[in-house]
């Protein structure tokens, strides 16, 4: 290839400075359009995805697994109307957590939640009061087997038995000090998980925390902090719109 001459041609500055002027708009142009497009995802995130996420960080596949027990509770489990709670209250919606835990996803689902929910607490037994957590704690049991860490678990009847063993904790005995945690599928004063609590603090067990699908955020939370325990939840009733 020949080539005779090579012309350079000498850019204007007043050209160079418009040019320049125009990059920057068009730099801030688009800095202003990501900008707009990460403010409707953060709006998307806060009313769409919130309530399928707890308080603190989980995988990829705890979050899958909670917004399938969420949509389960939703269309399940919720029902709206006009109930006469065991308080003796009235309240515009009823929430029938056994509906969900007695069936085989659900239960999967709820048990593989606390699981990872309580993994690194290093508890020696997971149970509650009748009837709520009955189906919580027969799902955890088998579970945990099955993952290869078993947790022995147990139930808390409202009164001792009259007959047979006269046992009001029922499930393997419970050591001395053994550190415990209570599972219920639905807390409203929290009334149950204390009555628990105070069965197990006769044996010398040690409980500081529960464990609830849902709390329906009418004072359970700071009636089980009076004696000392600690509630988490893994749904409240507010992430239901409720």
């Amino acid at each position: 290839m020949n080539i005779e001459k090579l012309e350079v041609k000498e850019l204007n500055p007043n050209r160079a400075i418009e040019m320049s002027t125009e990059t920057v708009k068009k730099g801030a142009d688009l800095l202003e359009k990501s900008a707009r497009i990460l403010l409707v995802c953060k709006r998307f995130f806060l009313t769409k995805l919130r309530p399928y996420l707890p308080s603190n960080a989980v995988s990829i596949a705890q979050f899958g697994l909670k917004a399938k027990l969420f949509n389960l509770l939703n269309r399940e489990a919720l029902k709206r109307g006009e109930f006469v709670l065991s308080s003796g209250k009235v309240s515009k919606y009823y929430l029938d957590g056994r509906i969900i835990t007695l069936t085989p996803e659900g239960a999967y689902l709820t048990a593989s939640i606390i699981l990872e929910l309580i993994k690194d607490e290093g508890v020696d037994a997971v149970g509650g009061p009748t009837l709520g957590a009955d189906p919580i704690v027969g799902a955890l049991a088998a579970l945990s087997h099955i993952k290869g860490a078993p947790i022995k678990t147990f139930i808390v009847r409202k009164e001792a038995k009259s007959h047979g063993m006269q046992r009001q904790i029922e499930g393997p005995a419970l050591k001395e000090n053994a550190r415990v945690i209570l599972v219920d599928d639905v807390a409203t004063t929290g009334k149950a998980l204390i009555e628990a609590k105070q069965a197990l603090d006769k044996i010398g067990a040690k409980v500081e925390k529960a464990v609830v699908i849902v709390d329906r955020l009418e004072g359970a939370e700071e009636n089980l902090a009076k004696t000392g325990l600690k509630l988490e939840s893994i749904f409240t009733i507010n992430d239901f719109g409720l």
